[in-house]
């Protein structure tokens, strides 16, 4: 058994739906479970972006299945920076919306003053008037 940390935080979800390889049901367990073939290994993803690598015989069978979870994050990082560029050129795209310094400084300037600490303290002591 060895563990390791990609130093990332991982989206469980999109990682299962990427490979067949990966089960991800968070219902019964927190990490995804990844099998690796070969080497004949298993491992657990967790989306702090620590593994844990089970099944492997030799240290080099352990970097090896580690190297396939290193190659799967990195497709999912593409994946993601595809995603962001896409979403930022729909953005750019839109109209901006309109804002005004002016109107903003205008409705400041009516808003009431607060109330200060020593007259709220009056107001809180007076009694109701009994009629």
């Amino acid at each position: 058994m060895a563990s390791a940390d990609l130093k990332t935080d991982l989206d469980l979800y999109i990682l299962g739906k990427l490979s067949f390889d990966i089960d991800y049901e968070p219902e019964q367990f927190p990490g995804a479970i990844f099998k690796v073939h070969n080497p004949e290994s298993a491992l657990l993803l967790f989306k702090n972006g620590k593994i844990i690598c089970t099944g492997a015989k030799t240290r080099v069978d352990v970097r090896r299945a580690v190297q396939h979870a290193v190659d799967l994050v990195n497709m999912y990082k593409k994946q993601l920076e595809r995603k962001s560029k896409s979403t930022k050129s729909l953005k750019s795209k839109l109209p901006k919306p309109i804002s005004s310094s002016k109107s903003a400084k205008s409705s400041k300037s009516k808003l009431p003053k607060p109330i200060s600490s020593s007259k709220s303290t009056k107001l809180s002591k007076q009694k109701p008037k009994k009629k």
